[in-house]
């Protein structure tokens, strides 16, 4: 299955990148052995700066398994699957 999070330089090619025309539901990230609750960086909230010109790390426990990647369950799952350029 094709992978949601590419390269800018493909994403520009593509009319219709499979995150803004395919249907996806966000799953929690399933606890490990190691991890009871396991998280990732927000790839949406990482796109952004803080005043400082530093990059936001913010940590969800919430994904999208056809793209793969974390996303905040608001606003940031539905921008991702909305915008063409975040």
């Amino acid at each position: 299955m094709e992978k949601c999070q590419e390269k800018k330089s493909v994403l520009a090619l593509q009319p219709n990148p499979m995150r803004l025309t395919e249907r996806h539901f966000l799953e929690v990230i399933a606890p490990s052995e190691k991890k009871l609750r396991p998280a990732r960086k927000c790839y949406a909230c990482s796109l952004k700066k803080n005043d400082k010109g530093k990059r936001i790390r913010k940590e969800t426990r919430y994904f999208c398994p056809d793209c793969d990647v974390g996303l905040c369950l608001t606003p940031c799952f539905k921008l991702y699957h909305t915008k063409l350029d975040l």
